[in-house]
């Protein structure tokens, strides 16, 4: 839940972005057509200079008037450079904001598809665990049954299917002798008789899969006929 959030959130953040980017677009686009326009003006401007010079070059009687025209054309030749300068200057800025948002943007992308496949790779895993828990449960439910299943203990199983009171024993349940809880009880019990046996020196008894179930199928429960 908390992923689909975050992709939703960052969903939304792109779409600002590119927004922001477009934006940054126009603002690029029309910070360069100020640089194109100031580079057209001081070229008129040195233009003018150039045909100043030459005016005044030529002028002749009429030199106030040329070495006036020469000084207006060169204080608009430095206008048109600075101009051009501050023009030039915002293309730069622009062009920088637009790699930024656009690179922002491109982050932005990647996050969203770590957050897809983490989300993935999370619902992977739960489905993963509960199967897990799934199996685990049913083999629980089926006791000392599903214990002798999952080792592979083919003739245990059998014994259990096969048993004369088969039809009295409730594999797996709390009060019958081969729910999990008391087959794990019983083997302190053989823990105990064999601390018994060394000590009157007599040698430890095995058990197997098989000789268990002989012995869960033959110990007594409630609604055992051995017992009544």
């Amino acid at each position: 839940a908390a992923s689909d959030v975050y992709k939703r959130q960052a969903k939304a953040e792109q779409t600002v972005k590119e927004l922001a980017v477009e934006q940054a677009k126009e603002d690029y686009d029309k910070a360069s057509t100020n640089a194109a326009t100031a580079d057209a003006e001081l070229k008129k401007a040195e233009q003018k200079v150039a045909d100043a010079q030459a005016e005044f070059d030529s002028a002749g009687g009429n030199v106030q008037t040329a070495k006036d025209a020469l000084v207006q054309a060169q204080n608009e030749e430095q206008a048109a450079k600075d101009k051009k300068a501050l023009a030039d200057a915002e293309l730069s800025d622009a062009q920088k904001n637009q790699n930024d948002l656009t690179a922002s943007v491109e982050e932005i992308k990647k996050q969203i598809t770590q957050a897809e496949q983490d989300v993935t790779s999370a619902q992977t895993t739960y489905n993963e665990a509960k199967q897990l828990a799934d199996d685990a449960a049913v083999l629980i439910a089926k006791g000392s049954y599903g214990f002798f299943e999952y080792n592979g203990s083919a003739d245990a199983v059998q014994a259990l299917n096969n048993a004369t009171y088969a039809n009295y024993t409730h594999i797996g349940e709390e009060k019958d002798a081969t729910s999990l809880e008391n087959m794990k009880a019983s083997m302190q019990w053989l823990k105990k008789c064999n601390e018994l046996r060394k000590a009157e020196g007599l040698g430890e008894l095995y058990v197997n899969d098989y000789f268990m179930a002989c012995l869960l199928y033959t110990s007594p429960s409630p609604r055992d006929p051995k017992t009544s």
